[in-house]
C-alpha cells in the first residue's frame, strides 16, 4: 500500500509548546502509513533549538528565509522555496503550525495541487499583543486563507470560539484537539529537596515559579509585581522564573528594583523543566492570552497547584477552586491573593496538586496524536477516496 505523504510546516524548531506538540506528531506518526517530512526556518531566538531531536527517519528540510517577522523580501522567498518542494515531492497531506508558515505554507499548498490541507494555529493574536492594527489584519488574512483550509484544529473549545466569532472557517471545519504532554516525563515522584539543591535552591522555602518565553505577552511583569506583595505577607516565599526571550534583562531589572533580588532567580530554559517544576510549590501562569497553556498540563502533571489568568482556554485545563485558582488578566493583587492562599494553605495546595494530576491524564500526547491521525484518516476518505462523511 501506497504511504500517504504528509509535510508539517512550522516557522521554527525552538523550545515552546507548538514546536514541542509538532515533533513528538512527527516523530510518532506511524511511519508504515505515512512518509513524514518536516519544513521549518531557522531556530532564530533565545529559547533554545531543538532541531536535534529530529529522528532520522522525518526528512527535515530547512528553508532559511521562513522567519517569525514580516519580511516582505524574505517572506516572497520563502514561499516559493515551499511551493517548489510541494510541487517536487507532491505531498498527500500538507499540515502547517503557528501564523506565518500557516499563511505561507497553506496558499504553497493549495497553488501546488495538494489534496489535504490542515492548519493548527496553535493560539492567536486576536488579543493580547497590544497590536491592534496587526491583529486585525492578521484576523483578515486567517479568514481568507480558512477557505483553502481543509481543517483548522485549535488546542481548546474557547479557541474553536473565537476563531468563529471572528468569521474564520466554519464550525464544521474546526475540530478541536488538545495540546498532548508525554505525562508520564512529568508524573514521576518528585524529590523536591534532591531538585533544589540541584538548582541552587533554598530547600525549606515555599517557592513559588513561572516558566514560559520572556516576552510580554505572557505577563511576568504582573507576576513579579505579584511576586513583591506576596513577599510582604509571606517573608519565607521564593520566587522562579524560568525562561529565555526579549524580556529577560528587563525583568532582571525589575526584580532589583522591586528589592526581589535575593528571593528571586532566573533559570534558563537549558534547565530541565521537570526539575524545575519538582522544586516548586505553585506554578504561576500571568498570560494576557494564551491558546491553551500546554505548560500547564506539565504543571498539573507533576501534581502542582495552579494560579493562572482566566484567558483563551486556560479555564478548560484550570478549574477554580478545584485544581487551582483562576484570576483576571493583569490583576497583580488577585494573582497575590491566590498565591498567598496556597502558600498559607498547605492542604489546600496539596489536594489541588492532586486533583490536576488526575485531570492531565486527558492531555494526553498518545491522545493527541490518536486523534490527529484519525482526522487525517477522515479526510482522506473524503478528499481522495470520494466518501461522505457521516
Amino acid at each position: 500500500m501506497k504511504k500517504i505523504k504528509v509535510a508539517h510546516i512550522i516557522t521554527r524548531m525552538v523550545k515552546g509548546g507548538a514546536q514541542e506538540n509538532t515533533l513528538y506528531t512527527v516523530k510518532h506518526l506511524a511511519p508504515q502509513k505515512y512518509d513524514t517530512y518536516l519544513i521549518s526556518g531557522p531556530p532564530l531566538g533565545g529559547e533554545g533549538s531543538i532541531e536535534d531531536r529530529i529522528p532520522p527517519h522525518v526528512k527535515f528540510v530547512k528553508i532559511n528565509e521562513l522567519i517569525r517577522p514580516i519580511h516582505p523580501y524574505k517572506d516572497i522567498i520563502a514561499f516559493v522555496k515551499i511551493f517548489l518542494l510541494c510541487l517536487r515531492e507532491n505531498f498527500d497531506i500538507v499540515h502547517t503550525h503557528t501564523s506565518k508558515a500557516g499563511i505561507l505554507g497553506r496558499w504553497a499548498a493549495k497553488l501546488s495541487g495538494t489534496r489535504i490541507i490542515v492548519h493548527t494555529p496553535h493560539g492567536h493574536i486576536f488579543y493580547g499583543y497590544e497590536r491592534e492594527l496587526s491583529a486585525a489584519f492578521y484576523a483578515w488574512v486567517e479568514r481568507i486563507t480558512a477557505w483553502i483550509t481543509d481543517t483548522l484544529i485549535t488546542l481548546t473549545e474557547r479557541g474553536k470560539i473565537e476563531h468563529l466569532e471572528r468569521g474564520i472557517s466554519s464550525a464544521e471545519r474546526i475540530k478541536v484537539i488538545y495540546s498532548g504532554v508525554e505525562i508520564e516525563k512529568f508524573s514521576l515522584p518528585r524529590d523536591k529537596i534532591s531538585q533544589r539543591r540541584a538548582l541552587g535552591l533554598p530547600e525549606g522555602a515555599k517557592i513559588v515559579g513561572c516558566v514560559g518565553r520572556m516576552v510580554p505577552v505572557k505577563g511576568h511583569i504582573h507576576f513579579l509585581e505579584a511576586a513583591c506583595m506576596v513577599k510582604e505577607k509571606y517573608p519565607e516565599a521564593y520566587f522562579v522564573l524560568q525562561g529565555e526571550g526579549p524580556l529577560k534583562k528587563e525583568l532582571m531589572e525589575k526584580a532589583k528594583s522591586l528589592s526581589l533580588s535575593s528571593c528571586c532567580m532566573f533559570l534558563s530554559s537549558a534547565t530541565p523543566v521537570q526539575k524545575v517544576f519538582s522544586s516548586l510549590d505553585v506554578f504561576v501562569l500571568p498570560s494576557l492570552n494564551e491558546g491553551m497553556g500546554r505548560v500547564l498540563v506539565e504543571a498539573m502533571a507533576t501534581g502542582l497547584p495552579i494560579v493562572a489568568s482566566r484567558v483563551g482556554g486556560v479555564p478548560e485545563l484550570v478549574r477554580n477552586g478545584i485544581n487551582g485558582y483562576l484570576v483576571p488578566p493583569g490583576d497583580e493583587d488577585a494573582l497575590a491573593a491566590s498565591i498567598t492562599s496556597l502558600l498559607k494553605e498547605p492542604a489546600l495546595a496539596s489536594r489541588m496538586g492532586e486533583k490536576g494530576k488526575e485531570m492531565s491524564k486527558k492531555f494526553s500526547a498518545q491522545r493527541m496524536l490518536a486523534q490527529i491521525e484519525s482526522l487525517y484518516k477522515e479526510l482522506w476518505e473524503v478528499k481522495v477516496n470520494g466518501r461522505i462523511s457521516c
